[in-house]
């Protein structure tokens, strides 16, 4: 992104697009990298949404404005910070959180999500990636929408 506006949130500061960017694309993009890190496929994603595949579409290029309806059920079907889909694309390990789940379940917390992350982005070789989330999603139950 090559030029971006700080504006406070809470106590840390968020980057987000300047305002001759399209903003539409940034979030767009963001939503599209928040999905394709949950696994899941814009067909699966939209379903759970309850969107047709299309408008998904739209919303992850840029075509079509998010509403703040899809955008705040993306946000917690993803477990996402909202504030992630405007922060700046350096800022994906911090804007990332994952919530207690409502049935009990223990989740990684934030802490423990962003520091896997960070280790996972400072493996170099693409292949040994690929290794890497081949065995963390062997090990994860896949949950049914």
């Amino acid at each position: 992104m090559t030029g971006t506006a700080e504006i406070k949130a809470g106590e840390r500061v968020v980057q987000h697009p300047a305002p001759e960017e399209d903003v539409n694309v940034h979030i767009g993009g963001r939503l599209r990298k928040a999905r394709e890190w949950a696994d899941l496929s814009q067909q699966e994603f939209a379903a759970q949404l309850a969107i047709p595949l299309a408008r998904l579409s739209q919303y992850e290029t840029g075509a079509r404005q998010l509403t703040l309806d899809d955008l705040m059920e993306a946000c917690a079907l993803l477990r996402i910070n909202p504030l992630y889909l405007f922060a700046d694309d350096g800022d994906d390990a911090t804007s990332v959180r994952v919530p207690a789940d409502p049935n009990g379940e223990r989740h990684a917390n934030g802490t423990e999500a962003e520091a896997l992350v960070r280790a996972f982005e400072q493996i170099p070789d693409r292949g040994t990636r690929a290794g890497a989330m081949t065995l963390i999603r062997s090990m994860a139950p896949r949950h049914s929408a």
